[in-house]
């Protein structure tokens, strides 16, 4: 996948006339289930939207495909069994910002990141976990996402929502840049008041944004005009 440099695309044109979604519409009373390729995901993609669920007492559990150790893989400094563990350092302080108030249960599934699409029977222990969370309602990333583990997640969000019988949201992360089809149901979520929350967040995430942190440099680095996107622009929902 190749990382955008500036904040344009088919569906950030589409979100500036699309219908707003309220937070009681995406997390109704219960647990919300996000399903999440990678650490910093469940930040970037819909951190507003969690932030608002725990601010309604909503429950939060969370499904964390891989571990995102694959985002620096010439690190000398850093293997990936310890930029696992740093990404997972810094997905528990995010979560700290985000839901502050309450206890955010989170399943780890461990897949290979960059690979997770050989590994869909992960299905069979995700859906014990969604069962014993009582989830009420299923969010993941969007299967417009250029990215396999974006589209795992994606499928795999789609089929738990499905034999739960409850309703599927899914959010757009990098599919939200470049030419797309727009897809039915595009909505978005605002809530100014919690921006200082998803920075918060977003800044826990320093391996993902600064350069200075892993000795990698053909690693991953997300554009400072997207981080700054991210964390100001309406979160973007496809219902279904």
């Amino acid at each position: 996948m190749s990382v955008p440099q500036y904040p344009v695309g088919s569906l950030l044109t589409a979100a500036e006339t699309a219908n707003r979604v309220e937070i009681d519409t995406l997390a109704p009373d219960g647990t919300v289930l996000i399903i999440a390729p990678h650490p910093d995901d469940e930040t970037f993609g819909c951190g507003l939207a969690l932030a608002a669920a725990a601010l309604r007492n909503r429950r939060i559990a969370i499904v964390l495909l891989t571990d995102g150790e694959g985002s620096h893989p010439n690190a000398s400094k850093l293997g990936p069994k310890k930029l696992a563990d740093l990404r997972s350092n810094e997905f528990v302080r995010a979560l700290s910002f985000l839901a502050p108030m309450g206890e955010v249960n989170v399943l780890r599934l461990h897949l290979p990141d960059g690979k997770s699409r050989y590994h869909r029977s992960q299905l069979l222990r995700v859906l014990p976990f969604s069962l014993a969370q009582s989830a009420s309602v299923v969010w993941s990333t969007w299967r417009g996402d250029p990215h396999c583990d974006h589209e795992t997640a994606a499928a795999l969000g789609l089929e738990v929502a499905r034999r739960l019988s409850v309703p599927f949201w899914s959010f757009a992360v990098w599919g939200r840049f470049g030419k797309r089809a727009i897809p039915t149901g595009l909505q978005t979520f605002h809530a100014p008041g919690l921006v200082d929350l998803k920075c918060k967040a977003i800044a826990a995430y320093r391996s993902q944004t600064d350069p200075q942190v892993i000795d990698d440099p053909n690693g991953f680095t997300m554009p400072a005009s997207l981080v700054t996107h991210f964390a100001t622009h309406p979160e973007l929902f496809i219902r279904g």
